[in-house]
């Protein structure tokens, strides 16, 4: 696993601490020394983030609706 191709196929799971040690460590090791990958791991995290933060706010906002609906039961009694 040596190509940036290999490498930026492997970022996500390397993130997600999926890969068995011996990839993970071949992987860390790229990022350190190709600016280019490394950029697409900064990239890559920054939608995690962004996705992350999406799917917060939308439980937030189903939980939300859910208690709204059950006051509004509540006071409509």
């Amino acid at each position: 696993m040596n190509s940036c191709s290999e490498i930026r196929e492997s970022i996500g799971p390397w993130l997600d601490g999926e890969l068995p040690n011996p990839q993970a460590d071949a992987v860390r090791a790229h990022l350190e020394a190709c600016l280019e990958c490394c950029e697409e791991r900064r990239q890559l995290e920054k939608l995690n983030s962004v996705m992350k933060g999406a799917f917060e706010l939308a439980d937030y906002q189903l939980d939300a609706l859910v208690f709204s609906r059950g006051l509004r039961r509540i006071t409509a009694k």
